[in-house]
């Protein structure tokens, strides 16, 4: 998961969504190396839009970008405000960002709202925030440590390590962007979600739910459901 794309991103976060259909990244491919350097999301594999059971079909590594359209301070993080109280279908044109939220955005127009992430090759990904909480191919049978907004999780507040698919780390290597985000600490925390990590009940799920508010975000994750 990641923001929309701009220059001078950071490094590399370790985030990981596959599914049925993937393809594994060529990490010498131009849109790869593009991707990563402006903070985008490289894509690997086609995607399902938004909607339905909110699958999405594609192997994606991505980091927050030290520079791109966040709004005030805030990744948007998609239709998570509980109105309407359903899910939501994506513009069949991707014309419209905000798509059946009652908001008025655009791809250049912010709004927390917001469902799109525009790639590095101008390509549109819908709800990798917000709208239905997404399963991820990999388990987990590992408690965290305490939930809590994902800019708040860092190396040194949650410690414990696990294994998710075949990286091992801490919650902050293993869901979280690269950098330190702890100073985004009161209102939106930066629209980067929470992370229910206090749990190890074997599913990994990302991006949060239509009525998670300021805890739906890309980087949003939850290990408190079976698979």
């Amino acid at each position: 998961y990641g923001g929309q794309g701009g220059a001078g991103g950071s490094n590399l976060g370790t985030t990981l969504v596959t599914g049925s259909g993937a393809t594994a990244p060529n990490k010498t491919d131009p849109s790869y190396l593009n991707g990563v350097a402006n903070g985008g999301i490289a894509v690997y594999a086609n995607s399902a839009h938004g909607g339905g059971n909110g699958l999405i079909v594609a192997t994606i590594e991505c980091s927050v970008p030290t520079s791109h359209q966040i709004g005030q301070g805030s990744m948007n993080r998609g239709h998570s405000d509980n109105s309407p109280a359903n899910s939501l279908a994506a513009d069949p044109n991707d014309a419209n960002p905000c798509f059946g939220t009652g908001q008025n955005c655009s791809d250049s127009t912010w709004n927390t709202q917001r469902r799109t992430h525009v790639l590095s090759n101008g390509q549109v990904i819908w709800d990798v925030a917000g709208n239905v909480w997404e399963w991820v191919k990999d388990t987990n049978s590992t408690n965290f440590g305490a939930n809590a907004y994902m800019s708040q999780v860092s190396t040194t507040s949650h410690t414990t390590t696990g294994t998710i698919g075949s990286i091992t780390g801490a919650a902050k290597l293993l869901f979280g962007p690269s950098g330190n985000y702890t100073s985004l600490n009161t209102d939106e925390y930066g629209g980067l979600g929470n992370a229910w990590t206090n749990y190890s009940a074997g599913g990994v799920a990302r991006g949060g739910h239509l009525g998670n508010d300021v805890g739906a975000g890309v980087f949003a994750v939850a290990l408190s459901s079976a698979p």
